[in-house]
């Protein structure tokens, strides 16, 4: 689930007891009216963090004279995650009655929850359902679903069965969702009766379809094999998923195995492979039958395949020689190509390479290239590098146009470039233009081609290389490169006006290109691509506003798989209206809604899927493609640090695409990709204090504040040089004091293509053109500045 856009900072330790309370505020100082406005301001845009600072610093002395204050300040803890805060701040004052708001309850309801006291929320939650107010973050509605699902987790589904069916006599929709996710704890604890009343609840017929499972599940679960199989074997005709259904078979058939009826099994596990052989439900039929026997050849070569595909290569070699073996004759050279695949998957090159050997030998261009290529693999894994290099020789003479030999040919002029031998390398790219010029390495070869020319002072031939690059391919992926260093060169060489003029050209051509962006550097030009005025938008469909509230609802309970599938339907059902530019218009504002809550990943991937559909771009469409929900968290954050909000902002799309819940592979976190370790270093010294990882990184308002205060580090270290303060972000400070040595490093622009790691160089240039797109879209608005609050 998206965390709530929120804040953080360093002297907001929860106080120790609670004071009691009456309901009227207090007399307030002009000072204190003033913090509780800023307050108001700040919780408007979600820097919850910094509203509880001001708080705790306009009083003093505690809030213990007002509920008004203390909810306030409870309200501000919850949005950025700091519960055990909230739960300090209610506990006491709940239980002792001096305060009795729904809302508290609520919000202690939460605390609770997130500390994993069950009982104690379920409580909360129950004196919370006194509120009558809808929507809101004490909803009666929200209390009940919460407490229903917290009711299931203690295993009281009786109780949970009472708070389900209440919320679908006033929302069918989120108790459908609430009696669905119950369903699945019930079924997986063989309450078959409690499975059957939950689902008997859930009203819509596509949501129910999505329960297929639980009740043969509850009976597997309370002991009934036969009961759960006779349950699979019903649910087959009503299910239209391929994977469903071979999720169903692979069931029945694992059942049958059980309780001895193997011929059965086989049956079902042959149905398995003939519904959809690939994912888990493959593999494990595939292992079954290996051990049953397939019942043709074609049954052996698909489970061998979905063997393969799982990993399991030691048994789908198993499987090929059944294959083999009920085939009666030799495998044919593409099987032969995927049995000697599995062996190098499994570091066994010896017994690959007699395999490939002889297939390399042949003829056919369909066959001849992939076993030389998998020939040398194999000499690799048996320690023969230079058997593995002279086929790697032979490969390139007999096949260049073969995608892998063209690979080899390019990976050993950057190894050549890597090393220095700057001519060396320029030979070698040379080489893979002539292999075949429309292979996108081709394209990269000549790009290097130019900036070695360059870089060796021979600026005529670096054009001549661009040149020809554009001469071939005047629309290719690379022409703005070409075009962007051709126009240089040539400026610089004295052929200012033809150079000025095709540097010119690049807005009309590629208008969001980061060379685009350059070239207007160059000429002193302000980015403004000429793109489209956009149409007038259609009237919002009625179906698209009710999904969206489903939507809403659902995440506020936390049932965010709900909410994801309310998602799909929403966009499966734009996608079937026959009227293409409604159906265009109708995906556009699904994506403009889904970035306005943070689910940009949806909303920039519809936004790909219009531009796709070969919508002109425009203002709108670049909007959802570049979305800046965060924004005025960004703009208050880059103000008090004297940062360009829009570099961040550029920054944040390349990072995360404004998605706050994004995790890498490496641990990095949240909007700005904060690493856990970074984040609490910065911490100690920027805030906040009691900081938790797995709470605060996924809270907007606290990950741009680290990530903010780590970029101001790297720029103190690195100075104004963008593209190095951006490598040091991306690479690490201790790379990044390497690279500014090179002697590139005196014209930033010759310095972004000389960053070694490709990653690296990528993400800078997408930053800076990120940065000139999101100036473009947002800063020319009479918002420009943000809601700061003073004091």
């Amino acid at each position: 689930m998206l965390a709530v856009p929120a804040g953080a900072s360093s002297q907001d330790a929860p106080p120790d007891s609670v004071a009691p309370r009456s309901s009227a505020v207090p007399a307030l100082s002009s000072y204190q009216e003033s913090v509780l406005d800023s307050v108001r301001a700040d919780m408007e845009i979600g820097r919850n963090w910094r509203a509880t600072r001001r708080l705790r610093g306009a009083f003093p002395e505690g809030l213990g004279a007002s509920e008004e204050l203390t909810l306030l300040l409870a309200r501000a803890e919850a949005g950025w995650n700091n519960w055990p805060a909230v739960r300090a701040l209610l506990e006491q004052a709940l239980e002792g009655g001096e305060l009795d708001e729904p809302e508290a309850w609520y919000l202690l309801g939460r605390s609770l929850e997130h500390q994993a006291q069950l009982d104690e929320a379920e409580t909360a939650f129950g004196h919370a359902l006194g509120s009558d107010r809808v929507g809101g973050v004490g909803s009666r509605l929200l209390a009940q679903a919460r407490r229903a699902l917290i009711r299931g987790r203690l295993g009281r589904y009786g109780a949970a069965l009472e708070d389900a069916r209440a919320l679908a006599g006033e929302d069918s929709e989120l108790g459908g969702w609430v009696a669905l996710e119950l369903g699945k704890m019930a079924a997986a604890e063989g309450a078959r009766e409690e499975t059957r009343r939950l689902l008997s609840i859930v009203r819509r017929d596509e949501v129910r379809q999505l329960g297929w499972d639980l009740l043969p599940e509850a009976l597997l679960a309370s002991g009934d094999s036969i009961g759960a199989e006779a349950a699979f074997w019903s649910s087959l005709p009503s299910l239209s998923s391929p994977s469903d259904q071979a999720d169903a078979w692979d069931r029945v058939g694992a059942l049958r195995l059980v309780r001895g009826d193997s011929a059965g099994a086989r049956g079902a596990f042959h149905q398995v492979l003939s519904v959809s052989a690939s994912g888990a439900p493959g593999v494990r039929s595939a292992e079954n039958l290996l051990a049953l026997g397939f019942d043709s050849a074609g049954a052996a070569l698909a489970g061998a395949r979905a063997l393969a595909r799982g990993g399991r290569h030691t048994q789908a070699l198993d499987a090929y020689g059944l294959y083999e073996e009920v085939l009666g004759q030799p495998l044919s050279p593409e099987v032969r190509l995927a049995v000697a695949r599995s062996h190098l998957n499994l570091g066994q090159g010896g017994r690959a390479l007699p395999l490939v050997t002889e297939l390399a030998a042949s003829e056919d261009p369909d066959v001849a290239p992939v076993a030389l290529n998998l020939k040398v693999s194999a000499l690799r894994q048996l320690g023969r590098s230079g058997e593995a290099r002279a086929s790697q020789d032979e490969l390139i003479a007999r096949f260049p146009g073969y995608s892998g030999a063209v690979e080899i040919a390019y990976g050993r002029a950057d190894g050549l470039r890597n090393r220095g031998n700057l001519d060396g390398a320029i030979a070698g790219y040379e080489t893979v233009v002539a292999m075949d010029s429309s292979h996108n390495r081709a394209g990269q070869a000549r790009m290097w081609m130019g900036q070695l020319l360059l870089r060796l002072g021979r600026p005529d031939e670096a054009r001549a290389v661009y040149s020809a690059y554009l001469d071939e391919f005047p629309d290719g992926r690379r022409a703005d490169e070409a075009m962007y260093w051709l126009g240089r060169t040539m400026a610089v060489e004295g052929l200012d006006l033809e150079g000025r003029e095709l540097l010119g050209s690049l807005p009309s051509s590629h208008p969001i290109s980061y060379y685009t962006v350059r070239a207007g550097e160059l000429l002193g030009e302000s980015f403004d691509p000429p793109l489209p005025e956009p149409k007038d938008p259609l009237p919002f469909p009625n179906f698209l506003e009710e999904g969206l509230g489903r939507f809403d609802r659902l995440l506020a309970a936390g049932l965010e798989s709900g909410a994801a599938w309310e998602f799909e339907e929403m966009a499966a059902r734009v996608r079937r209206d026959p009227d293409l530019d409604r159906r265009l218009q109708g995906l556009l504002r699904l994506a403009h809604e889904m970035n306005s809550r943070g689910f940009t990943r949806e909303g920039i991937n519809l936004g790909w899927e219009v531009r796709r559909e070969e919508r002109p771009l425009d203002r709108h469409l670049l909007k959802a493609i570049y979305p800046f929900p965060y924004r005025d968290i960004v703009l208050a954050e880059a103000l008090e640090r004297g940062i360009d909000p829009f570099l961040m902002a550029g920054l944040i799309r390349q990072e995360s695409a404004f998605w706050a819940e994004a995790r890498s592979r490496a641990d990095a976190r949240g909007l700005m990709q904060v690493l856990p370790s970074t984040g609490r270093e910065l911490a100690r010294t920027s805030g906040p204090a009691g900081f938790r990882p797995d709470d605060h990184l996924y809270v907007a308002e606290v990950n741009i504040h680290l990530g903010m205060a780590f970029f101001a580090d790297m720029r103190r270290r690195f100075g104004q040089d963008l593209p190095i303060i951006l490598s040091a972000y991306n690479a690490g400070p201790s790379r990044a004091l390497r690279w500014r040595q090179y002697p590139e490093a005196r014209d930033m622009h010759l310095f972004v293509e000389r960053i070694p790691f490709t990653e690296t160089r990528g993400y800078v240039k997408n930053v800076l053109a990120n940065r000139a797109i999101y100036a473009w879209l947002y800063g020319q608005t009479s918002n420009l500045e943000p809601r700061v609050p003073h004091g």
